[in-house]
């Protein structure tokens, strides 16, 4: 529960506070926990498990994948929260470009004994600013 409260708190609350004070107020953010992230960030969250979105559900051909390419593809968010136990390498093939504009390593808390006595495995989570490329205009018909 600790490392629960820890990754909502100290990261994905700060996560979204700081999309409250630097992003568009019609940007669009991309998350796996969506929580914290639309609370702080008071911006449209698109949820890529697809609970509260269920326009992703369709695009997810594998519920075991973590990236949700085809989502992020499709609606083209303006930020990304990575999910946990994907590294930040693997966004590398679905995204255009990005920068990375928050990081931090958060200890695994979803199906781990509150009693481990060894470390708990980490993961990085970051908030990625993505930047697409303008759509291309059509060609004028002749």
């Amino acid at each position: 529960l600790i490392r629960s409260i820890d990754y909502t708190e100290r990261v994905l609350a700060d996560y979204g506070r700081w999309l409250d004070r630097h992003a568009a107020p019609d940007a669009v953010v991309a998350a796996y926990d969506v929580g914290a992230i639309g609370y702080h960030g008071r911006r449209a969250v698109l949820d890529l498990v697809g609970l509260n979105s269920s326009e992703v559900i369709p695009l997810r051909r594998d519920p075991r994948d973590g990236l949700s390419a085809d989502a992020i593809a499709a609606f083209r968010p303006d930020y990304l929260v990575t999910m946990q136990d994907v590294p930040l390498a693997a966004y590398d093939r679905i995204l255009p470009r990005y920068r990375v504009v928050r990081s931090a390593t958060v200890a695994a808390y979803r199906f781990t004994p509150a009693n481990l006595t060894s470390p708990p495995h980490t993961y990085q989570v970051s908030l990625l600013e993505i930047e697409w490329p303008a759509p291309e205009s059509p060609s004028p018909r002749r």
